[in-house]
C-alpha cells in the first residue's frame, strides 16, 4: 500500500485531514508515539473550524517536525524551515491557497457545509490535498536521506 493510499484510508475511515496526514506520514518515516494522530486534531477544519490552514498542510508541517525537528536549541532549523516553505509554496501553486475555506468553499461551523463536505467535498477536493502533503513531505524525507 502506498503513503497516499493509507493517508486516503485514515481519512476515509473518520480521522480528520490533518490527523490522517500526519499518521500516515507518521507510519511510513517509522515514528511511533501515542500522541499521534491526538496532536493534529485541532487542525482539522482548517484549524478548529475556523476556516483557516488547511489540515493536510499542518499535518504535513507537523510532520516535517517529526522528520527534522529540533531536540535541542542549540541544533538547526534550517533544513526543516527550508522544506516547509518549499512544501507551501509547491502546494499553493498546484491548488492555488493553504487556507482551508478558500480550498473548500465551506464553512464548517455550519451543519449545511458539514453535510456538503461529506457528500462531495471530501471526495473531491479533499482527499486530494492528503493524498498530495503526505508524498510531498515522503519524497522530501527520501531526498534528504
Amino acid at each position: 500500500m502506498t503513503i497516499e493510499e493509507y493517508a486516503q484510508e485514515l481519512f476515509d475511515g473518520g480521522w480528520n485531514c490533518a490527523e490522517s496526514t500526519v499518521a500516515a506520514l507518521a507510519h511510513f518515516l517509522r515514528f511511533e508515539s501515542a500522541n499521534i494522530p491526538r496532536m493534529a486534531t485541532g487542525f482539522g477544519g482548517g484549524m478548529g473550524r475556523s476556516k483557516n490552514l488547511c489540515g493536510a498542510v499542518t499535518g504535513a508541517v507537523i510532520a516535517f517536525g517529526l522528520l527534522a525537528g529540533r531536540d535541542q536549541p542549540s541544533d538547526s532549523k534550517d533544513f526543516c524551515y527550508q522544506a516547509v516553505a518549499e512544501f507551501l509554496a509547491e502546494f499553493v501553486q498546484r491548488f492555488g491557497s493553504t487556507n482551508c475555506f478558500e480550498l473548500t468553499g465551506l464553512d464548517f461551523n455550519d451543519p449545511q457545509g458539514q453535510e456538503i463536505y461529506r457528500q462531495r467535498i471530501h471526495a473531491e477536493r479533499c482527499t486530494q490535498y492528503v493524498r498530495y502533503a503526505v508524498r510531498r513531505v515522503l519524497e522530501k524525507a527520501r531526498e534528504a536521506a
